[in-house]
């Protein structure tokens, strides 16, 4: 089966030629089904999957799962996710991407762009073009401080409102202090600092810098965190 070939499902018409008209412009090879179960092969032969699913149904993607290839990606699509549902959805290796509501065309076409060229870094896929982006760089705790203060002192000259910056600053927090300290490891392979206590990291340096690039659009705001040693598990993320 060609690499570009790519399986989109839902049960609605309307949604599902969205759905592969989008795949399509991303320059993938689509066949669609109304449904998992019209799909006849007992293991789904597709490496790339767009599933559409009604609000909460969990159902829907526990019972997906045993039929997937086990170096398949899937793309879950929703009207709407709660956070412990998303949680839940995001256990599997195999789901990586959830695209909710109103990014339905948008986050279809950017995420299968990602996946059929394995050009998957960069926050300027998700924001409109000519968006400007900012850039701070920082090796210490100290620095983490300074950025984080910047970064909301732009969000809130962005009308961001209160609630979204609370978000933003737990957000940033928690990716660089994991660039920081959690990241580094020496040349076996161990982390750098797992064996000192957290109170005394803070007093130490990075080995290499970390970098935070940021934006803001009217509705949305962007984040990425990089660090030379790309240590961040999705395990990690979803613990928290």
């Amino acid at each position: 089966m060609s690499k570009r070939r790519v399986l989109a499902i839902s049960h609605d018409l309307d949604q599902l030629r969205r759905i592969v008209g989008n795949l399509e412009r991303a320059g993938a090879e689509v066949d669609a089904a109304r449904s998992a179960s019209s799909v006849v092969a007992e293991v789904i032969p597709h490496r790339y999957i767009f599933y559409a699913i009604d609000e909460g149904d969990l159902d829907a993607v526990h019972k997906l799962l045993p039929r997937l290839r086990q170096k398949a990606h899937v793309a879950v699509i929703a009207p709407a996710a709660k956070l412990e549902h998303l949680n839940e959805v995001l256990q599997d290796q195999r789901i990586n991407h959830v695209i909710v509501g109103e990014e339905l065309d948008r986050g279809t076409f950017i995420t299968a762009q990602k996946l059929l060229t394995g050009d998957i870094f960069g926050i300027e896929k998700y924001l409109p073009p000519g968006t400007p982006v900012h850039y701070l760089r920082l090796r210490d705790f100290e620095g983490r401080g300074k950025a984080i203060d910047t970064i909301l002192d732009f969000a809130q000259s962005s009308k961001m409102r209160r609630q979204v910056r609370n978000a933003i600053g737990s957000v940033c927090e928690e990716l660089l202090m994991n660039a920081l300290y959690d990241a580094p490891v020496d040349d076996g392979g161990r982390q750098v600092f797992a064996e000192v206590d957290p109170h005394d990291r803070v007093k130490t340096r990075s080995p290499k810098p970390v970098s935070i690039r940021y934006a803001a659009t009217e509705s949305q705001f962007a984040i990425a965190v990089r660090d030379r040693f790309g240590r961040l598990a999705k395990n990690t993320v979803l613990s928290y």
